[in-house]
């Protein structure tokens, strides 16, 4: 016995020292991953701290482009001369170009239109051989329409900010010195080609002089986007290939910021190779990831080394107590406690999956006990359980739940016959001598047989009833088995009672 739980003992130890080093070379893959998914993720975060970096960066860029665009119109459009040009009877020549003329050979506009509080075009001009100069009022016809949308939200911030005056209106001078009041602006494409687009209104800066109409004139001006107009601002920031492109020409795996478009959709984007701080960040840290993945593996050994040491010291000893819990030291068989949860489980399941239980008491052992000691009693109890144990087998389990008594639990009910040819080879079992260094010895049994849910349907009430069959079979001289669903009597009349085994 104690050879089987030694060797029961080693293969779990063998398990637990092989698991604790699977458990080591987890926690090294495991720190291997942490560290990796560690440096990938802080490389994904450079990724897009570099990115909103740079979104940010070209969204002050496109917004800077925006507002000198704004400046150059309002350095043309700000002037008390040219708002009482706007203000001339429709019949008087107007000196647009006189005012206007000379500024727009200092500004970047393709074209610098004007439209009157109706809509329509007073002024036309053109430059950097956009159109010839007969169809430049073609040409700035064009833009109006497509920037028809900016003037209507002109017209409606300026009726927001205008205030009643006599027979007209003025515009408050926190609004004429604000260079951004009463002013959209957009990239949107026009004649095939990217501009910016800007409308604001023509006011004086002098804050009393009003407006006789509902809405001032409007200008409405437009610079062209080429490819390399933000190039500066790529080579500032150190990225490549930054250039504006079509919605729909947009290409995969670039970082783009869509352009505004006044309260329209984007029409075009600005896209560009994303710079990636990551590959640096691994090429960097990767040598020194290596020489903590060495230090952690060596050290992980070591303590896997030394732990399967102690675990196998440990091992024998805390498998036999977990054994010895559920077992009789002695014979190696189930005890009672183990016993009880088995045939509480057997119980609850038996109207499905009958069972049979043999309840098994030595006869004459006390007498052997007391006369030659507690040293031949654990020799006759060892054989006796060994003999039972070769007996039931598969068939079901042996326990020894006192001191010589015994239980058979048998995984079915395998009818009165077969039943009764077992227990009747329990009791020639335990007459057998038994040899001991007091000579041979012998004992026998009472066996008492019930069978559930017939004879019960608790594992106490089989229980009880087996135990009352083999208090039968005591009564009637041991060496017999008695069947619970036969009529027992309280007497010891053997003629009253048939079903024992002879």
């Amino acid at each position: 016995m104690a050879a089987n739980i030694e060797k029961e003992n080693r293969g779990h130890t063998a398990r637990l020292v092989r698991n604790v080093w699977l458990g080591c070379f987890a926690f090294v893959a495991a720190f291997v991953g942490a560290v990796y998914l560690t440096v990938q993720f802080a490389g994904e975060a450079a990724n897009d701290i570099s990115t909103t970096r740079e979104l940010q960066l070209v969204a002050f860029d496109v917004q800077r482009v925006a507002d000198n665009a704004i400046a150059a119109q309002q350095r043309i459009v700000k002037s008390d001369q040219l708002f009482l040009e706007t203000k001339k009877p429709l019949n008087d020549a107007r000196e647009f170009d006189k005012l206007i003329g000379l500024k727009m050979a200092r500004e970047p506009f393709s074209v610098f239109s004007i439209i009157d509080d109706e809509s329509n075009l007073v002024y036309a001009e053109t430059q950097f051989s956009v159109s010839a100069p007969k169809d430049r009022i073609k040409y700035a016809q064009r833009l109006i329409t497509t920037a028809n949308d900016l003037v209507q939200d002109v017209y409606q911030t300026f009726d927001e900010m205008k205030a009643p005056s006599q027979d007209g209106y003025v515009v408050p001078s926190h609004f004429l010195y604000d260079e951004k009041a009463m002013t959209v602006f957009a990239f949107r494409y026009f004649d095939g080609k990217l501009h910016l687009i800007v409308a604001q209104p023509i006011l004086a800066m002098t804050s009393y002089m009003r407006i006789d109409s509902e809405h001032p004139f409007i200008s409405v001006a437009a610079i062209p986007i080429p490819n390399l107009y933000f190039s500066q601002t790529a080579s500032q920031i150190g990225m490549q290939n930054l250039y504006p492109a079509a919605l729909q020409d947009a290409e995969m795996g670039k970082t783009s910021l869509l352009l505004p478009n006044g309260n329209l959709p984007a029409a075009a984007l600005l896209e560009w190779d994303a710079t990636s701080p990551k590959l640096t960040i691994l090429q960097d840290a990767t040598p020194y990831l290596i020489a903590l993945l060495l230090i952690i593996l060596i050290s992980t050994i070591l303590v896997a080394t030394k732990f399967a040491s102690v675990l196998t010291t440990l091992g024998l000893v805390n498998r036999r107590n977990r054994f010895m819990a559920r077992h009789c030291g002695l014979t190696n068989l189930a005890n009672r406690s183990k016993f009880d949860e088995m045939i509480d489980k057997a119980a609850k399941n038996c109207h499905a999956k009958p069972f049979t239980l043999l309840t098994i008491d030595l006869d004459k052992f006390k007498p052997l006990n007391d006369n030659f000691g507690h040293a031949a009693g654990d020799m006759i109890l060892v054989e006796i359980a060994k003999r039972y144990q070769e007996a039931v087998g598969e068939f079901g389990t042996v326990a020894r739940v006192g001191g010589d008594e015994f239980m058979v639990l048998l995984k079915q009910n395998f009818g009165r016959n077969i039943t009764q040819q077992l227990a009747q080879e329990l009791v020639d079992l335990s007459s057998w001598p038994i040899s001991t260094p007091y000579g041979e010895l012998s004992v026998g049994c009472s066996i008492g047989i019930a069978n559930a849910p017939k004879d019960g349907r608790t594992a106490p009430d089989v229980m009880r009833r087996a135990d009352e069959a083999m208090y039968h079979s005591k009564r009637q001289g041991g060496s017999r088995a008695t069947f619970a669903e036969d009529r027992v009597t309280h007497d010891d009349a053997p003629a009253e009672f048939q079903s024992h085994a002879s």
